[in-house]
């Protein structure tokens, strides 16, 4: 126990971690010592302009380069001892001063355990043909390792890094070549980043598809220069071939979200640190997997430790969308319907009363506006995504296809009504009496009253189809509770009403075959309407698209300049590397 005041440190001082750097340090002093000691530890790469050449053991690349391909995180350690150091030096000594002249102590090493739900989440996103890229502050080896093991790259593709084969990052002159990392002799073209001809004992396959399976890797650094210096066309084929981007400063983390949006990619951000917090307030969506510092800039905040929480964001986003829709759809489909009954009255003088305005606004339009909204999203995530606009040709064909099948019933059952030998005309208005009341009591207004209660009820059910963005109607207890009440109900009016609903609804007493012949025409328009939403709206918008695109075939469609480069869907996903692992030391 003598000894143990030399185990004891007080801390002098501190130098925090600088991205740009990516290294930290601390100034700190042994009880009863006569020095103080100095200790850096930052990534690897960085330790070769800070320490002595010679404290570096002979094999450190190969253990370097061993350990991070495997997919270990290294971090290293460095430390000096300035004897006669004062406190007060301490305090004003600058950091270049500190971090200097140091000795190479050692690597750290932790290994990096697949978060569960890390794997599983890569693979629906990929899956439904969602771009996966990863931004990280980590070494390049390190994160295409966790990639390929994550199913974020695939392991039969082919990963080329760039390198300076003349000057630098600094020299805007430089040239880069880029290697593919299990066949160095493999290059990429360094304008247009296609593959050259593979090495003469690597066997390709006819049809090209091996040449065209590959992905880029780049750090930081070069990032920055290609931005910087390099033709535009080799900048966009770079964003969008590049799946790693690995050494990224938080600043270049918010320029890789930036750029990608630029290319006409929706980009969704994952992160769970303060290096993130850029990239999070700039992407379309955020993401944080932390309450701590990352919270703050991201709209969303996640309990959920690993990236499954991305599935739940994006199911949830498309359903919300669609949901969002239908509601619209509905809400104009019932405004146009009530004004096809009313003008169809109004061409006589007459109009809907009182209490059929309350039924239909308070007791139908109400409850169903409510629930249809409460269907949950779907559990898989469908390729293609929703459609973004109110005005699309496939909102646009649902919505004009349905107006005129229901218009076209109505309008049947208006000459339908008059056609018929039990008919009576309404009685002519008194021009003495006082008041503008029209009158609603006649054939016309109960045919037309009781044939558009159930268009209401049937228009929430056709815009409430559910798969691929939603469960099934069905699955929506509360919308199915409201559309089979409102329609027993209803039935019950069209077929045997008593008297008091009659009277306060201002039905006329129409003969049983004319009330079953309504009832034929209502389940005639059900078939209808469900067949078209089904079947014949899509086709209508194929079509429509179809005649669009040959007036514009030659431009880029909606801005997506991705899509000119390479195929690819319209949401990027982005991940940081510590959102996909645990780290454990070892």
């Amino acid at each position: 126990m003598q000894h143990a005041h030399f185990l004891e440190l007080g801390v002098i001082r501190t130098f925090d971690f600088v991205s740009a750097l990516r290294r930290m340090s601390v100034i700190v002093k042994r009880l009863k010592s006569t020095s103080m000691e100095i200790y850096v530890k930052g990534a690897p790469e960085v330790m070769g302009e800070i320490c002595d050449k010679g404290s570096f053991p002979d094999d450190y690349d190969d253990l370097l380069s061993y350990y991070t391909k495997r997919g270990y995180r290294v971090i290293a350690m460095a430390g000096k001892s300035i004897e006669g150091l004062t406190w007060l030096r301490a305090q004003k000594m600058r950091r270049e001063q500190a971090e200097s002249g140091l000795k190479f102590l050692g690597l750290i090493i932790f290994e990096n355990k697949l978060k569960p739900g890390t794997a599983p989440a890569i693979q629906a996103l990929r899956s439904a043909h969602l771009v996966c890229r990863m931004i990280t502050g980590d070494n390049p080896l390190t994160a295409v390792s966790v990639a390929r093991e994550c199913g974020l790259v695939s392991q039969a593709a082919n990963i080329f890094a760039p390198t300076f084969t003349i000057g630098n990052a600094m020299t805007p002159a430089s040239k880069l070549e880029w290697s593919c990392t299990d066949e160095p002799a493999w290059k990429l073209d360094d304008y247009s980043l296609k593959p050259l001809s593979p090495p003469a004992h690597r066997t390709v396959e006819s049809d090209t598809s091996e040449l065209q399976d590959y992905t880029l890797v780049l750090t930081g650094d070069v990032f920055r220069w290609l931005l910087n210096h390099a033709p535009l066309e080799t900048v966009q084929r770079m964003l969008v071939k590049t799946q790693i981007f690995a050494r990224m400063s938080p600043d270049e983390k918010n320029e890789v979200v930036e750029r990608l949006q630029g290319l006409g990619y929706t980009v969704l951000m994952c992160g769970d640190g303060a290096n993130d917090c850029a990239a999070l307030k700039a992407a379309d969506v955020g993401l944080s997997l932390s309450e701590a510092e990352a919270s703050v800039a991201a709209p969303f905040t996640s309990r959920t430790p690993d990236i499954s929480c991305v599935l739940e964001v994006i199911k949830e986003g498309r359903a919300a969308l669609v949901t969002s829709f239908s509601c619209f759809k509905y809400m104009a489909l019932y405004s146009l319907i009530q004004f096809t009954t009313i003008t169809l009255l109004y061409s006589f003088a007459s109009s809907l009363g009182d209490f059929q305005f309350l039924y239909i606004d308070l007791f139908i339009i109400i409850p169903i506006a409510v629930t249809m909204g409460r269907t949950l999203p779907y559990p898989r995530i469908f390729p293609k995504g929703p459609t973004a606009s109110l005005v699309s040709k496939k909102v646009l064909s649902s919505i004009i296809g349905q107006v005129l099948i229901t218009s076209g019933v109505q309008f049947w059952a208006y000459f339908w009504v008059r056609s018929q030998t039990w008919y009576a005309p309404p009685a002519p208005t008194n021009p003495n009496e006082e008041g503008d009341k029209l009158e609603a009591r006649n054939f016309e207004n109960s045919a037309l009253f009781l044939v558009s209660c159930f268009q209401y009820i049937l228009a929430a059910a056709v815009f409430s189809i559910g798969p691929p963005y939603r469960k099934p109607m069905w699955t929506n207890a509360l919308l199915m509770l409201s559309i089979v009440s409102l329609t027993v109900f209803n039935l019950i009016v069209l077929l045997a009403p008593p008297d008091f609903l009659s009277s306060i609804l201002e039905l006329m007493a129409l003969p049983r075959v004319g009330r079953v012949t309504l009832l034929m025409v209502v389940i005639v328009n059900v078939v209808l309407s469900f067949v078209f939403e089904r079947w014949g709206a899509p086709a209508v918008a194929e079509l429509v698209g179809y005649l669009l695109s040959l007036r514009r075939q030659h431009r880029v469609k909606d801005g997506k300049t991705y899509k000119a480069i390479e195929g690819g869907d319209t949401l990027d996903i982005s991940f940081g590397l510590r959102g996909l692992y645990t780290p454990i030391s070892i």
